[in-house]
């Protein structure tokens, strides 16, 4: 079903009128169409939510985790009056914290050590990387977040093939991750799509 129409059905619900607004939360949501005054309300309640690019993506298909999620936040705003948007899962270690959305509750980790092997002058040099590697039940391996010495860091970018995608470093090393490509369902994929939203999280721990 698309989202605009899914989203009409549970305005309606609500008691939301469906009319020509003068504004819109969403820069590819046009003021005065037919479903507008719909995703506005609904977003101002925080029963949806938007992408981190500012979009809507009206024309876009709900799927299954999407669809959880919007009527898990309609019981909470039917029951109580309101929506806590602020319920949040914050995964910690020693070193750093991500917060993921409630689509990945549940979430997994389990370590891993990954071999590169570098051509320093001419010695072919490996190199041992620790990852923790974060999946759901679903799919044990979505994205992994490697720690790397600047040096070895350095080595592994100039080398062909694929390399982690960085993310920040402290005095001593740096971040960099690496996503699942392929997915084993429509929720799986929608997730995969928005790892970049949780390692936008990333937060070194004081």
């Amino acid at each position: 079903m698309k989202k605009t129409l899914l989203l009409v059905f549970v305005g309606a619900f609500l008691g939301s009128t469906v009319s020509l607004a003068a504004f819109t939360l969403f820069s590819d949501v046009p003021t005065n169409t037919w479903y507008t005054d719909a995703v506005n309300n609904l977003s101002e309640k925080g029963i949806i939510q938007g992408y981190s690019d500012g979009t809507f993506g009206p024309n876009k298909n709900v799927n299954r985790a999407e669809l959880a999620v919007m009527l898990d936040r309609l019981i909470e705003y039917v029951e109580t009056g309101e929506v806590n948007t602020s319920q949040k899962i914050v995964y910690t270690n020693s070193i750093y914290k991500l917060t993921f959305p409630q689509t990945w509750k549940g979430y997994t980790t389990q370590n891993e050590t990954i071999n590169y092997a570098t051509n320093n002058n001419g010695t072919i040099e490996d190199i041992n990387v620790e990852f923790i590697d974060f999946g759901i039940p679903a799919q044990d391996s979505m994205f992994k977040i490697g720690m790397f010495t600047k040096n070895h860091w350095q080595q592994i970018q100039s080398e062909e093939g694929p390399k982690p995608i960085y993310i920040a470093e402290n005095n001593n090393y740096v971040f960099g991750y690496g996503s699942a490509q392929d997915a084993v369902n429509d929720t799986v994929a929608y997730l995969i799509e928005n790892i970049k939203d949780v390692i936008d999280t990333f937060e070194f721990v004081q």
